[in-house]
């Protein structure tokens, strides 16, 4: 049996990766709500901090998880809100 295409190249790329985000999408998306402070403080090491908060902003945006990939634009956004300094390679 074929398989049946849903999308073109183009809207399974924007299905399958993270959203690419301008500076306003980006402050919407990666504004911590309240009810995430609690989780945030609680993570250990600054990585897993900065990872969850880009996959929480994803999350919000797409209503989807991507496994292990990030946009180095939105880790860097990151970074600076928290004050950290993560290589991109550490989050993957």
């Amino acid at each position: 049996m074929t398989r049946m295409k849903i999308f073109n190249s183009l809207g399974e790329e924007v299905f399958e990766f993270p959203p690419v985000f301008n500076s306003a999408e980006r402050k919407r998306f990666f504004y911590l709500p309240l009810m995430l402070e609690d989780p945030i403080m609680s993570l250990r090491t600054p990585t897993n901090k900065v990872c969850f908060l880009v996959t929480a902003g994803y999350f919000k945006a797409r209503h989807k998880f991507f496994a292990r990939q990030f946009r180095q634009t939105d880790i860097d956004n990151e970074n600076d809100l928290i004050g950290l300094e993560i290589p991109f390679f550490s989050c993957r």
